[in-house]
């Protein structure tokens, strides 16, 4: 379906279809009790954790990464944006050249929605449900496709997102990796934890649990002035599994 409406009643459509694409109905008010008690949680386990160099782990992650020929995961989030709690959940495909697909699986406002990275690079969108003819393209850093960690969910693959932790390596931040593994009621097994601090007084900016037999994510966490903003579980991850390429256009 082509559709070009005047530019006002176009950003109205994108706000319409993507208001929710991975994110769901917000909440009023500036405290944020699931990270709060997210927060409380995870702290209290690694209490007297005792820590080791994480950066070689982080290195051998992003290699993996960098050898899939495709995979694809489920996600949930949860995060905050301004004085909103979101929440949502998706399946999300990936395939060499940063080709991406993304599913809502659950959102209030825009379930069954659905975004595409093309090998190309043009970033292209419909609604679900009775919006699901309508077809837009949109700017890869559009507003509408960012996420409370402050990605666009076209750039949140797996090697993206490992690839931005080594930039801030580069640039002076501390990685480093649990000696132990820990358990908990977030993970159907035990997880390694690695956690990245930046500036002199070692602010957490991110902190990402992994499985220690893979060295697979399984839940990353971002934090802004020490206080935490965003938390992504990764469930159910496959590789190598042949996606095909018509799966990324749209």
């Amino acid at each position: 379906m082509n559709f070009r409406p005047h530019r006002n009643i176009r950003n109205l459509v994108v706000a319409l279809l993507f208001a929710g694409v991975v994110l769901g109905q917000g909440a009023d008010g500036m405290t944020f009790p699931p990270l709060e008690e997210h927060s409380r949680y995870t702290n209290d386990l690694l209490t007297d954790m005792k820590w080791a160099p994480g950066q070689s782990i982080l290195e051998s992650t992003c290699s993996s990464f960098n050898n899939y020929s495709d995979y694809q995961v489920d996600t949930r989030l949860t995060g905050r944006m301004k004085d909103r709690l979101k929440e949502g959940a998706a399946k999300f495909f990936f395939k060499k050249n940063k080709r991406v697909r993304v599913e809502v699986t659950k959102g209030n406002l825009n379930q069954g929605a659905i975004v595409v990275r093309r090998e190309d690079g043009v970033v292209r969108g419909c609604g679900g449900g009775m919006l699901k003819y309508v077809k837009l393209t949109l700017e890869e850093d559009s507003r509408m496709l960012q996420l409370p960690s402050g990605h666009s969910i076209v750039n949140a693959d797996m090697t993206s997102l490992l690839n931005e932790v080594r930039t801030k390596i580069k640039k002076g931040s501390k990685a480093k990796i649990s000696t132990n593994a820990i358990s908990g009621k977030y993970w159907k097994g035990p997880v390694k934890v690695i956690e990245l601090d930046e500036g002199s007084f070692e602010t957490i900016t991110d902190r990402i649990y992994i499985n220690p037999k893979t060295n697979i994510p399984l839940e990353w966490d971002v934090f802004k002035d020490g206080s935490l903003i965003s938390v992504t579980f990764f469930d159910n991850f496959q590789s190598n599994i042949g996606l095909e390429d018509s799966l990324f256009d749209l």
